[in-house]
């Protein structure tokens, strides 16, 4: 049997390690790679009724790009998830923090550039 390599500590679909990307609102995208899943103990984890996760991502100037080429960051995308909630479904908004605190803003403005 030749040794594989694997992400995870273990192989074990029933592991946490295999599980908790469904119900920590981190990793379920198939193409994120190398996430680090914040925690808070297991005894505040199992207090939580709901879970959201704040994700942000940066934006780099659309160009061509050559070996060695720092790029140009010129925005982040940031993005609130409802992963979990007795009250609410599942579900995911872009937003933008300005002067006034922080405010939903749609995918087409964002897009636009307009934020």
């Amino acid at each position: 049997m030749t040794p594989t390599l694997s992400i995870l500590s273990t192989d074990d679909p029933l592991s946490l390690d295999h599980q908790q990307r469904f119900f920590t609102g981190w990793g379920d995208d198939p193409n994120s790679t190398n996430m680090k899943t914040p925690t808070l103990g297991l005894t505040w984890t199992n207090q939580l009724s709901a879970r959201i996760a704040l994700l942000k991502k940066p934006i780099y100037a659309d160009r061509a790009y050559y070996p060695g080429d720092e790029r140009d960051l010129i925005g982040w995308h940031r993005t609130c998830k409802v992963v979990f909630s007795a009250w609410c479904c599942e579900g995911k908004t872009d937003f933008e923090i300005w002067q006034g605190g922080i405010r939903s803003i749609s995918a087409e403005a964002h897009n636009d550039g307009e934020s």
